[in-house]
């Protein structure tokens, strides 16, 4: 299920959830809430450590539109940002938060 995100996109006119599967972030989209389109690739992501640890992987994604009139920031647009946690080591507290401008296109 992808559900890391949900938002209201003004642009596509329908609900837009964002989550997670084995090699990266996929979005979908619902016109009300039950009915959803096939999950499509936002970006590639490794999951989970390899290499003993060794290697980052990226993690709670979530789309926010700075440009959002909603006070929740629970509507976006054509262009909102993907917000992502890189965990870089199995110490808890080595992360770094991103973010990446994303265009959808009807």
């Amino acid at each position: 299920a992808l559900t890391y995100s949900l938002t209201y996109n003004t642009y596509l006119g329908a609900f837009l959830a964002l989550g997670v599967r084995g090699d990266g972030f996929y979005n979908a989209l619902s016109n009300d809430l039950i009915h959803w389109t096939q999950p499509k690739r936002v970006m590639a992501a490794v999951q989970g450590f390899a290499n003993g640890g060794q290697t980052p992987y990226y993690a709670y994604p979530s789309i926010v539109d700075p440009d959002s009139q909603s006070r929740n920031f629970d509507t976006s647009g054509r262009t909102p940002y993907l917000y992502y946690t890189r965990v870089n080591s199995l110490d808890p507290l080595d992360f770094d938060l991103l973010r990446v401008r994303v265009a959808f296109e009807r």
